[in-house]
């Protein structure tokens, strides 16, 4: 049975880590910087559409456009207008912040390493099972009440 305890205890669990600013490890860049040429790196391939960097990072065109604006000034990223169709703006990595990246990705890397280390791998594949578990579980039953939520009379 699930008791208004485990609850309150997962809740503050997801929290504490949402609120670590492992982020914070990257030099010379802030940490919504560093997250933001991540997502580009990640779909590098001839370019983004800023407009899906939106969802991909989960902030406002107005901040995504501000951070890029901070990005492009450091020469670690290109925005181009694309060819055909002159009201989508592709966004790419430049060769800098692509090693910026990589140098971002091996910090990261290091961090989880050291977080790790000493935790029994047995143990750790066993939070990896149950973090998966409880994340497709929310998953699934928040797709069901927003598509509930949709078919409600307005």
């Amino acid at each position: 049975m699930r008791t208004e305890q485990h609850v309150r205890a997962l809740t503050d669990a997801f929290h504490r880590i949402k609120n670590l600013n492992f982020w914070g490890l990257i030099p010379d860049m802030t940490p919504t910087e560093a997250r933001l040429l991540l997502a580009i790196c990640r779909s590098d391939e001839g370019g983004q559409k800023i407009s899906d960097l939106y969802d991909t990072c989960g902030m406002h065109p107005t901040a995504v456009s501000r951070l890029m604006n901070s990005l492009e000034e450091k020469n670690l990223i290109t925005r181009n207008t694309r060819k055909g169709n002159r009201r989508v703006t592709d966004v790419c990595a430049t060769e800098a912040g692509k090693q910026k990246n990589d140098r971002n990705r091996l910090i990261l890397r290091s961090y989880w390493m050291e977080v790790l280390d000493g935790i029994p791998e047995e143990d750790i594949d066993t939070m990896l099972r149950i973090h998966n578990e409880i994340t497709d579980s929310m998953e699934k039953i928040l797709a069901r009440k927003m598509h509930d939520r949709e078919e409600e009379p307005h």
